[in-house]
């Protein structure tokens, strides 16, 4: 077994690099050669090692060499049975995982609050989704996941159910214990694909559990959201025998990039090094994010959000903290002013993600927090829990009001959002970030949701789905309906 200390496809670029080559190949930047000036000092030395698939640095789509070693220490790093290397994200994976397990026309459960990559890979497949309501903590607004009894009762009355598609943690770091509902799955033979983009640092200790301890079939990780790879760099892992690792390869070679970044793959050998190197520091890491959440929750007008239930963790690295008289767009931009940027924010709260390191500190951030603490009038009132997950999510297993096969042959208009009570949206509407649609394709526009949509638009909160400014939708129109 090779040691975990090896880095071998970054090795190799590198060894290659120092040969100083002549480059008579793509790119066309030549070894960062030709390039701006503009730019030429900032991009010189990775360019160095944007490399193609030339003798010695092996090819994504058919790894037989330093890709393959690097995809190999991963699969053992992580214990699963293979581990591909994603170059176009956590989305690439979503699609090929759910295209290798579902067709046209068949059923599949989804967790209901899932990116929107998930949704899209639905509509690929043709496949008849059905969709299946989180748990949400009232007091915070995160989704808890969903439970062991739904899962249980949508496969009894869904018996032809192909998958079961999951996500955990959810954005804020919240992780449910999956184990019992992977084995009830597995006892029906049904896959279970996590999206776990917010997890590929959980086989460390003392952080939640990861999906592939618990014998998930395909768990896709987004290394570069909390490990130190590149933006899109991603895993795939796949095991068990309720899965065709062949065909998640065949589905991945269509949609990657036939011109994989390998500056990105390097980075998720660097990233898979890295996690490797934490194994026995998980003491460190976990003391110092502790004492840098008590010394956030210390401050006057601070609340850190966590939901307390068995069985639910919340991972260390995501922190969601509230201030008293602020929503958490307005906290956002305070932030912001004193250049400290934030994964996304609510209405009530900001979401900060923080560094897996061993001895983590940020003087920064405390004396901003406490600056802008101060700085509010200590009678307001706490914003309330105001979350679509909240207004919009109906309360049972249920499939979309127009399917996907319908909606390809149904006319399609725009409307006004205040004309769209009532009506089935023909694009999914997103808040972004997070990425999880408010309402999906073929869903049917509920007054709440309506309501809360606006909420938003007010707030200048970024919406992909929505012509500005007109705040117009784009909903399905059947023959015997007027708009």
């Amino acid at each position: 077994m090779t040691p975990q200390s090896n880095t071998p496809l970054y090795s190799k670029l590198v060894d290659h690099m120092r040969t100083e080559p002549s480059s008579y190949h793509v790119p066309g930047h030549k070894n960062g050669e030709v390039f701006p000036l503009l730019g030429k000092s900032l991009f010189q030395d990775l360019l160095k090692i944007d490399a193609t698939e030339i003798t010695g640095l092996d090819d994504l789509h058919a790894p037989e060499g330093v890709i393959k070693e690097a995809q190999d220490l991963a699969k053992e790093l992580y214990r699963v049975e293979q581990t591909f290397f994603l170059v176009n994200g956590s989305t690439a994976g979503n699609l090929a995982s759910i295209m290798s397990v579902c067709k046209d026309g068949e059923q599949i459960l989804v967790q209901r609050d899932s990116h929107k990559s998930i949704l899209n890979a639905l509509k690929l497949t043709g496949a008849h989704p059905l969709f299946l309501t989180p748990e949400i903590d009232s007091q915070t607004g995160f989704s808890l996941g969903v439970t062991e009894n739904d899962i249980k009762d949508a496969i009894e009355n869904y018996p032809n159910v192909k998958a079961i598609v999951l996500t955990n943690p959810s954005y804020y770091g919240v992780s449910s214990n999956l184990c019992s509902i992977i084995k009830r799955a597995h006892a029906k033979r049904i896959p279970v694909i996590v999206d776990e983009a917010h997890g590929a640092h959980f086989i460390l200790d003392g952080f939640p559990i990861s999906s592939v301890s618990l014998g998930a079939d395909i768990v896709i990780q987004s290394a570069h959201k909390t490990l130190p790879a590149m933006t899109m760099g991603s895993y795939l892992h796949a095991q068990g025998d309720l899965i065709d690792r062949e065909e998640i390869s065949y589905f991945l070679s269509i949609l990657q990039s036939s011109s994989p970044s390998y500056p990105i793959m390097a980075s998720l050998d660097l990233a898979r090094f890295y996690l490797a190197s934490l194994l026995g520091k998980e003491d460190y890491i976990l003391h110092s994010l502790k004492k840098f959440r008590e010394e956030i929750a210390c401050i006057d007008g601070i609340t850190v959000l966590k939901p307390d239930y068995v069985n639910i963790s919340q991972d260390p690295l995501k922190l969601s903290i509230s201030l008293v008289g602020l929503s958490g767009y307005e906290l956002q931009a305070l932030l912001e002013q004193r250049g400290i940027y934030s994964e996304l924010a609510n209405e009530k709260s900001v979401l900060l993600i923080l560094p897996l390191i061993t001895n983590f500190y940020d003087e920064k951030l405390i004396h901003s927090l406490k600056e802008i603490a101060a700085q509010q009038v200590s009678q307001c009132q706490e914003q309330e829990v105001s979350s679509f997950f909240l207004h919009n999510f109906r309360k049972s297993v249920h499939p979309l009001d127009v399917t996907y096969q319908e909606g390809k042959i149904l006319k399609r208009r725009r409307i006004n959002i205040d004309e769209a009570k009532g009506k089935v949206t023909a694009r999914n509407i997103i808040p972004y970030p997070p990425g999880i649609p408010l309402f999906m394709e073929g869903e049917k526009l509920g007054e709440e949701g309506l309501s809360y949509l606006k909420k938003l638009i007010s707030g200048n909160v970024h919406i992909q789905g929505i012509k500005k400014p007109e705040n117009e939708i784009e909903i399905f129109v059947r023959e015997d309906e007027e708009v």
